[in-house]
């Protein structure tokens, strides 16, 4: 399906092609998406110049408005129609169709224009800014209409999603008007990510667009490059993997896993993310996802491994059941038995407890209030080259006072690792780094106030 257009008149016609036959759906037609039925919506041009969104089922079939234009952008297999229509306030509203035009609103005050429906009736689609307090985000409508965010970039746009609930479409991070900068992006349950860290980092690709994903995972985009055309891919999900959660720690990126036996100790260390170990205490990893859980419930999910700064986690999370249970206590453990699997460039000794709930003591050799870290040295003398001070670092909550410098303390917190960049050279574990180095920095993170003992 497309559009033509007439010499010499240059009028535009919408088309249907199917095996040996093209069916013209009229003049000033404008098809935008069919479902397996032939079913096809889009838009026309009206005698009063205004758009109308249409359903083409044998014959052209208006489908209203809700006071102004109106455009249809998808279809399901159960003839549920999405798209948008100017409204009485003058802005766009998105709307679903059902023999009914139903108003969707808009977000925040935001135009809202779909994009895609899948067989639940979730929709997808982006909200244009309005004047320059805000900017385009993508939206998911799954009976309330929820912002996924930007990634940080400057604007966002959903353009299809699958049964399962798997929504793609890119990120610009360009600040130039004109200029674009585009990654594509997956996202479940409102926690987005960008495709590209999910892909082998040795090739060379930048994947800019997503534009279509099916009902096996599998998702078309392109590769947008300076000066020339660019490249179509599809990526193709590996298979899944039943396994435990050490075995999810142990194997490569980009690998489908379902996990059960999931035990939560912590939650909100940073947006979106949860921290889960097995309950035998074995594995700890950090899950992306919006999912609102407690520390102590026991999760089954499905979600692919990555390693972001470091740190390997399970995004695109799917939690398949809850149980309520009662919160894990902490791991003792002191400086050298702390460590993670990075050991390329460092000679870390201690076991991999990233993820885990630990216990920790030792003295405060130092403050840093700009950062809220301390650092605790349990009488190993370990050095991160970061700072002068000698200990683990810990990252104390927003909702906890630093302790001071001299006091003796005890630490529970979940067991972690950050990247760094040494800007001098430093002692890394008894070895010598010069500046440029990047180091993957054991630490501790404080889950609130009540994570923290002074001793003395």
């Amino acid at each position: 399906m497309g559009t033509f257009s007439e010499f010499p008149s240059w009028d535009t016609y919408g088309y249907y092609w199917r095996p040996g036959q093209v069916i013209n759906l009229g003049l000033k037609v404008y098809p935008f998406a069919i479902n397996g039925q032939s079913k096809i919506v889009g838009y026309f041009i009206s005698g009063d110049r205004q758009n109308h969104a249409f359903l083409y089922d044998g014959e052209l079939s208006d489908l209203g408005t809700l006071g102004g234009g109106s455009a249809a952008y998808g279809i399901n297999e159960k003839g549920q129609i999405v798209g948008y229509s100017e409204s009485a306030d003058g802005l766009r509203h998105a709307f679903l169709f059902d023999g009914t035009m139903h108003d969707l609103g808009t977000l925040d005050g935001r135009p809202t224009i779909p994009q895609g429906i899948n067989e639940s009736g979730e929709i997808v689609g982006y909200a244009d800014p309005i004047g320059s307090t805000s900017t385009r985000t993508a939206f998911l409508y799954d009976g309330t209409m929820r912002d996924l965010g930007t990634l940080g970039g400057t604007q966002s746009l959903a353009v299809a999603l699958n049964d399962h609930g798997l929504v793609v479409g890119y990120v610009d991070y360009a600040t130039i008007p004109g200029e674009s900068d585009m990654r594509a992006f997956v996202a479940r349950d409102g926690a987005m990510v960008d495709l590209n860290t999910l892909i082998d980092p040795s090739t060379s690709y930048t994947l800019t667009e997503a534009f279509d994903v099916n009902n096996s995972g599998q998702i078309v985009c392109h590769e947008r490059k300076p000066d020339i055309f660019g490249a179509a891919y599809l990526l193709t999900p590996t298979s899944l993997v039943e396994t435990s959660l050490g075995g999810a720690e142990a194997l490569g990126e980009g690998t489908w896993v379902s996990v059960q036996d999931a035990v939560v100790v912590a939650v909100g260390l940073e947006a979106n993310t949860v921290f889960v170990e097995s309950s035998d205490r074995s594995a700890g990893i950090k899950l992306i996802t919006t999912r609102g859980l407690s520390v102590g419930q026991r999760i089954e999910m499905t979600g692919l491994v990555r390693r972001i700064k470091g740190e390997r986690e399970i995004c695109l999370t799917k939690i398949n059941s809850v149980i309520e249970g009662s919160p894990l206590s902490p791991v003792g453990m002191n400086s050298s038995t702390i460590g993670n699997d990075r050991t390329e460039t460092l000679k870390y000794t201690g076991l991999d407890t990233t993820g885990l709930l630990i216990r920790y003591w030792g003295t405060v050799t130092g403050v840093s209030s700009s950062q809220r870290v301390i650092y605790v040295d349990d009488g190993g003398s370990y050095q991160d080259g970061l700072v002068p001070y000698r200990g683990l670092r810990v990252k104390i909550a927003a909702n906890a006072s630093l302790p001071a410098k001299g006091s003796r303390v005890a630490i529970t917190g979940v067991s972690r690792v950050e990247e760094h960049t040494l800007v001098c050279g430093g002692e890394v574990n008894g070895d010598w780094y010069p500046s440029g180095t990047v180091v993957y920095v054991p630490a501790i993170w404080t889950r609130d106030a009540s994570d923290i003992q002074i001793l003395r």
